[in-house]
């Protein structure tokens, strides 16, 4: 029996280590922060090894090692892992086990709209699909359903790339390059060469997507195998719009009547998306269909309600500046609230551009001090400090003009404060609550 090691115990790690169970691996459970949730005692119940330690005698008898996303590369014991046996990811265990077609999506932002509305449009056909990977569900957790001729959506991170090595999708996306997780991966450069292992192991059988309104992604794109095509809001390319009217290959493929598209950031994630269709051979009535009933994703850019004549927006997915900014100029009267845990990224460049439909920023959690010093180096001066975030969203509407918007869209991740960013949404939605019912 094999021997195989799971580091890190959250999803992932947990549907990692049911599939190895289930092929018969003996199954050892590790995590350095104590993640230890009623699962992972379950797994314990089963025959999984809890360890407290990770020993030389153990790691020498080890065939495999599955980190989780959350889980750097650079980890020490990452690193000792690697000298002594295969240290691979759980996208890449799940990719061994699929029978389906891979579609991976990735890119700084737009990934979550992206996948989730090329789902919503394979919904409508007689394709199987399934939405996995970043978006929430791990891929190891349904591969066992997933039949050849099944469509799997994966949104991947760089977290996953950076412990990939035959992942092949059939078909692989590049929306956008800018700098974000560089506290993961020390530099942009890093990022960037992380990023594109997705078209590492990829032929010309398969299929690149590829944003050519990016600069990095036209840069990077030379050395990809795949069969290149090419989408575009700004020019002529394989996919692109023009008066409202989308076409693929120069043929009409559907009329842009949601206006969700209409944000240019988004028309460019519809672009992509139709294209992956397109290639999986979907009827033009069939994406047409998806386009017009998608809603948007929960924590992105979506309305939670308004109090009086001032709206409130949940952005708290937007945890770099290259979401931000699109964000921003999407609503007048801009109440922005920012903050939350400093991913390394310079935020100079926010209130360099800072558009005029911000009335005021308020700053709020650990990266506080730094987007502050950012603000006065700019002289940038229309700002606001709060002690938490929930002064943060009471100032922000305090303070809001009317007809105007309070916007979470924190270019920070959120641990500083929350478990996640959907945790921070929540939280701002509560808030919401609360002021409304007092404002009554």
């Amino acid at each position: 029996m094999k021997n195989v090691l799971i580091y890190g115990l959250g999803k992932s790690g947990v549907s990692s280590a049911r599939l190895l169970m289930k092929q018969g691996y003996r199954v050892f459970l590790y995590d350095s922060k104590n993640n230890l949730s009623h699962e992972v005692f379950q797994l314990a119940q089963q025959g999984a090894i809890l360890l407290d330690d990770l020993l030389d005698d153990l790691i020498n008898k080890l065939s495999m090692t599955i980190v989780s996303p959350g889980v750097s590369v650079y980890n020490k014991d990452i690193v000792r892992l690697q000298q002594k046996t295969k240290v691979i990811g759980e996208a890449e265990l799940a990719f061994f086990n699929c029978r389906g077609q891979v579609v991976a999506v990735t890119g700084t932002n737009g990934k979550t709209t992206t996948c989730s509305l090329i789902h919503s449009i394979l919904q409508k056909t007689d394709k199987k699909s399934f939405l996995v990977g970043n978006v929430g569900t791990p891929l190891t957790q349904v591969v066992g359903q997933i039949e050849k001729g099944d469509v799997v959506v994966h949104e991947t991170s760089s977290f996953q790339l950076e412990t990939t090595d035959v992942f092949k999708p059939y078909i692989s996306a590049l929306l956008n390059l800018s700098p974000d997780h560089l506290d993961r991966h020390k530099d942009f450069k890093t990022y960037v060469k992380t990023k594109m292992n997705l078209f590492k192991k990829q032929d010309q059988k398969c299929f690149a997507l590829l944003n050519k309104d990016d600069k990095n992604v036209v840069l990077n794109s030379k050395d990809i195998c795949a069969t290149k095509i090419w989408f575009s809001c700004d020019k002529k390319a394989d996919v692109f719009a023009t008066n409202n009217v989308v076409y693929y290959q120069d043929q009409p493929v559907m009329q842009i009547n949601n206006q969700i598209f209409f944000a240019k950031h988004n028309l460019s994630n519809m672009l992509c998306a139709v294209g992956v269709c397109k290639l999986l051979g979907v009827s033009n009535e069939k994406i047409q269909k998806g386009a017009d009933e998608f809603e948007p994703c929960q924590h992105r850019l979506q309305k939670v309600g308004s109090i009086g004549m001032v709206d409130f927006i949940d952005d708290s997915k937007s945890t770099n500046l290259g979401s931000v900014l699109p964000a921003l100029r999407s609503f007048n009267n801009v109440s922005l609230i920012l903050g939350g845990q400093d991913k390394g990224l310079p935020f100079d460049k926010l209130f360099k551009d800072m558009p005029q439909q911000v009335n005021f920023c308020v700053l709020y959690g650990q990266a506080k001090e730094k987007l502050f010093a950012s603000a006065k180096k700019q002289n940038y001066k229309n700002l606001f400090l709060a002690d938490s975030f929930d002064n943060a969203v009471k100032i922000a509407y305090y303070s809001a003009k009317p007809q105007g918007t309070v916007l979470l869209s924190p270019a920070c991740a959120s641990f500083d404060c929350f478990n996640g960013y959907q945790e921070r949404g929540k939280r701002f939605a509560q808030i919401f609550e609360e002021l409304k019912n007092a404002s009554n």
